[in-house]
């Protein structure tokens, strides 16, 4: 039967946090995974979510993934990033 450890492929991940303020310059990338919780998504006003969406997408490669907070959702609209695991709040950049 498969499922979490059972017959399943494991592989190993290095990472390396990035501390970013999200008002300022991405970090250098292009990034698999990029964690934007509990914060741009809740408690910034539309315009400017939609300003650290752009600058989150251009961090991330083709198909890395975007983690925000389980209770946040993107707008309908999130130019370049399409739902993955909606209630995990994980979205896949498109460009």
């Amino acid at each position: 039967m498969a499922g979490p450890g059972r017959d399943v492929p494991c592989h190993h991940l290095a990472l390396l946090p990035r501390p970013w303020g999200v008002r300022g310059p991405p970090p250098d990338g292009p990034f698999d995974v990029m964690l934007s919780r509990n914060l741009v998504f809740t408690y910034f006003e539309p315009a400017l979510q939609r300003e650290v969406l752009l600058r989150l997408g251009e961090s991330l490669r083709l198909g890395g993934a975007l983690v925000i907070g389980a209770h946040e959702r993107l707008a309908e609209d999130a130019a370049g990033f399409q739902a993955w695991i909606v209630a995990r709040g994980i979205y896949r950049w498109q460009g």
